[in-house]
């Protein structure tokens, strides 16, 4: 599984990454004579990595045990904020990513903040919720919420800072796209929206995702065929509150992902809206021209916009 790229990746010197050439002899000692290319050393250690037996699933967990590996950080979106426990090391081709506050449900909060209202007395299903973020933040506003996530892991650090937190209306659960929906939506549901950051970077889930919200979503198909809207994708805003699935992604991800993505919802019969990410940048903007005139504190990872152009927003409706 190919994880997703964070907001600030840790760089390499020159020394890492250029090959090099050195002389040895049979001893190992420096010698003229011998010359070892750096090069080639690179490849045999490949080669070994390749064949060596991968770690079992579980095994990726029991790497990274220790409380020192995770952080408390508190998030703060137009005056609201966020308090939670999260893995803060980059860890690369593991299932911990899911541990972890990516870019895109910093987006996402934005785009909640900017539409509180569509929230309101709604129940919402946040899919692949990871440490949280995104589920935490709109329970702020809506009647209730239920975090999901696949992992054990994942799910059990989600169920630790719903307790910190002590959210009455939230609520938290393992769901595995695309198994078990109907005994999850009688447990669980029925919901008004359903929401997720991040979702779409593994293409072996799309067609499972799609499906699951689909799935979710099936109670509002014919009311939103008699009462069709025009899209507006120059609005940020979203007219219609119910029956919505409302997804952030890393725009290269995304656009890997369109195929299945169009094929999917196609046949469900789902249409997507992209947001104006441009017009959403503008409103953010200012609205925090306006906190800072105020003597308030900016909100977090809004500098100059930064994210909002390689992320996109996207709703799905009937």
């Amino acid at each position: 599984m190919e994880a997703p790229t964070p907001a600030a990746s840790s760089t390499s010197s020159a020394s890492d990454t250029t090959p090099s050439t050195t002389t040895a002899t049979a001893t190992g000692a420096p010698h003229a004579g011998v010359v070892v290319d750096a090069r080639k050393q690179e490849k045999r250690k490949l080669k070994k990595l390749k064949q060596a037996k991968e770690p079992e699933f579980g095994e990726f967990f029991d790497m990274w045990e220790s409380e020192e590996e995770y952080e408390t950080s508190t998030y703060s979106f137009d005056n609201t904020e966020v308090k939670l426990t999260h893995l803060g090391a980059h860890l690369e081709n593991t299932y911990l990513i899911g541990q972890m506050v990516w870019p895109d449900a910093e987006v996402l909060c934005h785009y909640i903040a900017l539409n509180k209202e569509i929230f309101a007395g709604k129940t919402v299903l946040d899919l692949g919720s990871g440490p949280g973020l995104t589920g935490f933040f709109v329970a702020k506003f809506c009647k209730r919420v239920v975090l999901t996530d696949l992992e054990d892991k994942v799910v059990s650090l989600l169920q630790k800072n719903a307790d910190e937190l002590e959210d009455k209306n939230v609520e938290v659960a393992k769901l595995a796209w695309g198994v078990g929906v109907d005994e999850f939506l009688q447990k669980h549901g029925p919901f008004d929206i359903v929401m997720g950051s991040g979702i779409v970077y593994d293409s072996d889930f799309v067609a499972a995702l799609i499906e699951t919200v689909a799935a979710v979503l099936a109670p509002f198909k014919a009311e939103r065929q008699e009462h069709p809207e025009d899209a507006d994708p120059d609005n940020v805003y979203e007219k219609q509150d119910r029956g919505l699935f409302i997804t952030s992604n890393f725009n290269y991800r995304w656009i890997r992902q369109v195929p299945i993505i169009d094929k999917t919802t196609a046949a469900v019969g789902l249409k997507q809206r992209p947001i104006n990410m441009k017009k959403l940048v503008e409103v953010v903007r200012e609205r925090e021209k306006a906190r800072l005139a105020r003597g308030e504190t900016p909100n977090t990872f809004i500098e100059d916009g930064k994210n909002f152009s390689t992320h996109n927003v996207v709703v799905m409706k009937w």
